[in-house]
C-alpha cells in the first residue's frame, strides 16, 4: 500500500531494470485505466550491457482513490504478457509521497546461425562465414569442425553485442571430397548446440556444395 494525502498530488516511480534489447512500452494504470500524467525518462545503458529507464506517474488522490489498485505495467515486445507491479492507495502521512517501484525484466535470446559460402571452385581457396545473431547474453561459443574433428577459424569479427561472424577458409581438392565443414554454436540459452553443415562433393565436370541444417534446438519461446 502505498500512503498519500488527500487532494495533494503524489509522484509514482518505477525502475524497469535489466531489459534487452530495446523496445519496452510502460503504462500506468488506475483500476485497469490508464493514467495519463505520466513521464518516461531516457533509456540508459547497464555495464553488462542491458538498460533501464524510469518513469513517474502524477496523481492527485481524492477520497476516491482510497484502496483503489494503481498499477505499473511494462509491455515487453517479445513477451506475450506484461510484467505488471499493483499497489493499493491509502490515506496518511504528510506531505508529498514518492512511491518506488523496481521491476527487473531479464530476458534471454537464442541465436541464429547461418554458413555463407560461394560455390566452390576446385582448387581454390574459399571463405566460408558463420554468421551467428539476435543472441542474449553477450557470451557465446562459435566452433568450426572438419569432417567431425575441430579447426581453429581463419578469423572472427563481433559485429555487436548480440552479433558475430566467424571465418574458415577452406581449399577443396579432389582429396578432400565429400568433406563435411560444420559451425557449431553454443550459447546459455540453448540445452544443445545449434549446428549447421556444408558438405563439398567433386563431379568430373563441375563442383557444387549442399547446405544442410542440422538443428539440435528448436526455440519457439
Amino acid at each position: 500500500a502505498h500512503p498519500s494525502l488527500r487532494n495533494q498530488e503524489s509522484v509514482l516511480r518505477c525502475s524497469v531494470n535489466g531489459f534487452y534489447p530495446l523496445g519496452i512500452g510502460i503504462k500506468w494504470l488506475r483500476e485497469g485505466v490508464l493514467l495519463h500524467r505520466i513521464n518516461v525518462g531516457n533509456v540508459q545503458t547497464n555495464p553488462d550491457g542491458t538498460y533501464n529507464v524510469n518513469t513517474t506517474a502524477t496523481i492527485l488522490p481524492t477520497e476516491e482513490d482510497q484502496d483503489q489498485t494503481f498499477s505499473c505495467s511494462v509491455q515487453y515486445k517479445s513477451q506475450v504478457d506484461a510484467f505488471q507491479f499493483d499497489f493499493r492507495l491509502i490515506f496518511g502521512g504528510k506531505g508529498n509521497h514518492y512511491m518506488v517501484i523496481y521491476i527487473y525484466v531479464h530476458n534471454e535470446f537464442p541465436p541464429s546461425l547461418h554458413i555463407s559460402t560461394q560455390p566452390f571452385r576446385l582448387n581454390k581457396e574459399q571463405t566460408l562465414i558463420c554468421r551467428v545473431w539476435g543472441f542474449y547474453p553477450e557470451s557465446v561459443v562459435v566452433s568450426w569442425f572438419l569432417n567431425g574433428t575441430r579447426v581453429e577459424a581463419s578469423w572472427i569479427e563481433r559485429i555487436n553485442s548480440s552479433a558475430v561472424e566467424s571465418f574458415y577458409q577452406f581449399t577443396p581438392t579432389v582429396q578432400l571430397w565429400g568433406t563435411e565443414i560444420s559451425c557449431k554454436v553454443e550459447h546459455g540459452t540453448l540445452p544443445s548446440p545449434l549446428v549447421e553443415k556444408v558438405h563439398w562433393e567433386y563431379g568430373e565436370s563441375s563442383t557444387h556444395i549442399t547446405v544442410t541444417s542440422d538443428i539440435e534446438f528448436n526455440y519457439f519461446g
